[in-house]
């Protein structure tokens, strides 16, 4: 059960970075459709939930680690923060609105780069909390 348990929670955080690496390509300039911003939302959604539920189901089921374990909630309070900031992506992603008639989007460049990168940061410190597990 472990096994199958760290592998979901893994797979689920490759798709919030597989997130953060398509919005990284609409702020450097790769066109940005409906179609690819729905796909990274939904990859994001699978990713967040996935990681959270299962994040916590492996805190409850191994022995030794415990919810209220400083490196789980440094994991938890950077997952919250790393939703937070999505949310100001996807808002900078959206700023225009689809123009008439088209699926292209016209993103504020400027605020999803800044966004997307604080993301970027926060995803690699949850990364080193997990790996590290600091006053664990």
């Amino acid at each position: 059960m472990y096994h199958f348990l760290l592998f979901v929670h893994v797979l689920t955080a490759f798709c919030m970075a597989a997130t953060i690496v398509i919005y990284s390509a609409f702020a450097l300039g790769a066109p940005a459709t409906d179609r690819t911003t729905f796909i990274a939302e939904r990859l994001w959604d699978v990713g967040g939930l996935g990681t959270l539920v299962f994040g916590v189901w492996l805190s409850i089921y191994v022995d030794g680690i415990e919810i209220w374990n400083a490196w789980v909630i440094i994991a938890l309070v950077l997952w919250f923060v790393a939703f937070g900031l999505q949310r100001q992506a996807y808002v900078a992603m959206n700023a225009s609105g689809s123009p008439t008639g088209t699926t292209l989007l016209t993103p504020d460049r400027a605020g999803l780069s800044r966004f997307n990168a604080l993301r970027a940061l926060v995803f690699v410190l949850l990364l080193a909390d997990m790996i590290f597990k600091p006053w664990a």
